[in-house]
C-alpha cells in the first residue's frame, strides 16, 4: 500500500521536519505498508524525514494520505502572499487527491487563523471530505466550528509530544565536544531569519547571560533557509564574551537538533517545536514566541507561566524567568507527562490505513 505523509517541509524546518519524521514512521510501521510518499519535498528532506518516493504525479497514485501538522493552516499574517503559497503548496495537492478519490486524514494540525473567503472555503471544504480530523487544540477545533464546519473534530495535542527518543541519536550533535559541562549551558534560540522583535529578543536574553560567570551561552537557529544568509549568531557574538560563547546554525537534521537541547540546562526560544522537545526533555524552557499557537502548547501542559504571550511587553517577565532558571527554580512536568500519554495518533492512523 502506497501512503502519502504531507507536511510543510519546503524550508528545513526543524518543527515541520520532525513532525513529517513522526508520521513517516508511523505510517510506515502499519502492516501493508509498503511506501511511503512525499509529494514535494526535495532530496535532502525526503532523507531527514525517511521517506521512500517524492513527486507529485505519484502521490496522485496512492493509496491513502495522511496530512500532518506544519502550520500551513495558521497564517502568521494577513499577507496574500502566504495565502498563494499556502494554495500551492498545501490545497492544490489536497483538491487533486479529491478529484482522484484519494481518502484523506487530517492528523495533529492547527487551524486558524486564516484570512480569505476563498482560501477559507476551501480549507472547510478539505475538512469536509477527510475521513478523519484530529487538531492539535480545543481552539482549533472552535475556529473550524466558527468556519462553519459542521463534521465530529476530535481534539488531542502536538505529535511531537509523543515523540519516542529512543528512535532520535541523541549523539550526534559535534558541538557537544566544545561544550563545558563545568559551566551551566544555556540555548538561546530564535529562527535563522528573525524579525526586529525575535533579534532584540535573543540579545537580551544572550547579554544576560554573558553577565554571568558560570553561565556557557550557546546561540541557535532551527531552520536552514535556501537562500538567505544565517548572520545573527555570528553578530551577535561579536558583541559577547567569545570565550564562553558558541555558535549552533542547524544543519537541516532533526537528530542533530535535538541532540543539542538534550545536553542543554536552560532554552530559551521563540519558536514552538524547540520549545515542545525542549518540555520533554525536561528541560527550563523559556518561551517568547510571536505566534498565537505556541501559548496554546504550554497552556495543555500547565506551563503558562513559562511562556510569555505574542505581542505582550516581553523584557521584565523574560528577566524574571531567566533569573528563576539561574536560582535553580524548577518546572512541574507531571501535567506534560499526562498529556504525552494522550499524544499518539498511531491508532489514528492504523484505522485509517485499514
Amino acid at each position: 500500500m502506497k501512503v502519502v505523509v504531507h507536511g510543510s517541509y519546503f524550508g528545513y524546518n526543524f518543527g515541520d521536519t520532525l513532525l513529517c519524521r513522526i508520521f513517516s514512521d508511523w505510517a510506515r510501521s502499519v502492516d501493508g505498508v509498503d511506501e511511503v510518499i512525499l509529494p514535494l519535498a526535495d532530496a535532502a528532506n525526503r532523507k531527514y524525514i525517511g521517506g521512500d518516493k517524492s513527486g507529485f504525479l505519484r502521490a496522485l497514485s496512492a493509496d491513502r494520505a495522511i496530512f500532518c501538522g506544519g502550520g500551513y493552516f495558521s497564517a502568521p499574517n494577513a499577507s496574500r502572499a502566504w495565502q498563494i503559497r499556502a494554495f500551492w503548496r498545501h490545497l492544490a495537492l489536497a483538491e487533486a487527491l479529491q478529484m482522484r478519490g484519494v481518502p484523506i486524514a487530517l492528523l495533529g494540525v492547527g487551524v486558524g487563523p486564516l484570512h480569505g473567503k476563498l482560501l477559507k472555503a476551501r480549507v472547510v471544504r478539505l475538512f469536509e471530505y477527510a475521513k478523519i480530523v484530529v487538531v492539535r487544540d480545543e481552539q482549533s477545533r472552535q475556529y473550524l466550528t466558527d468556519l462553519g464546519l459542521k463534521r465530529d473534530v476530535l481534539v488531542r495535542t502536538d505529535a511531537a509530544l509523543s515523540m519516542d527518543l529512543s528512535r532520535f541519536d541523541l549523539a550526534s550533535c559535534n558541538l557537544l565536544s566544545k561544550t563545558d559541562p563545568s559551566f551551566r549551558r544555556l540555548l538561546v534560540h530564535t529562527t535563522a531569519t528573525p524579525d526586529a522583535r525575535e533579534l532584540a529578543i535573543v540579545s537580551y536574553a544572550a547579554k544576560w547571560a554573558d553577565g554571568k560567570r558560570d553561565v556557557q551561552l550557546i546561540l541557535g537557529t532551527d531552520s536552514r533557509p535556501r537562500r538567505a544568509r544565517v548572520v545573527w549568531p555570528s553578530d551577535l557574538m561579536e558583541t559577547l564574551n567569545k570565550s564562553k560563547t558558541l555558535v549552533y546554525k542547524y544543519p537541516g537534521d532533526v537528530d542533530n537538533l535535538i541532540s543539542l537541547l538534550s545536553s542543554v540546562d536552560g532554552i530559551v526560544t521563540t519558536k514552538l517545536h524547540v520549545g515542545i522537545v525542549g518540555s520533554v526533555l525536561e528541560k527550563f524552557v523559556v518561551s517568547v514566541p510571536h505566534h498565537t499557537k505556541t501559548p496554546r502548547f504550554y497552556s495543555q501542559i500547565n506551563l503558562e507561566q513559562n511562556c510569555v504571550p505574542p505581542h505582550a511587553q516581553w523584557e521584565a517577565p523574560l528577566q524574571s524567568l531567566l533569573d528563576d532558571w539561574y536560582s535553580g527554580s524548577t518546572l512541574d512536568f507531571s501535567a506534560l507527562r499526562n498529556v504525552r500519554m494522550k499524544s499518539d495518533y498511531l491508532p489514528f492512523i492504523s484505522a485509517f490505513i485499514h
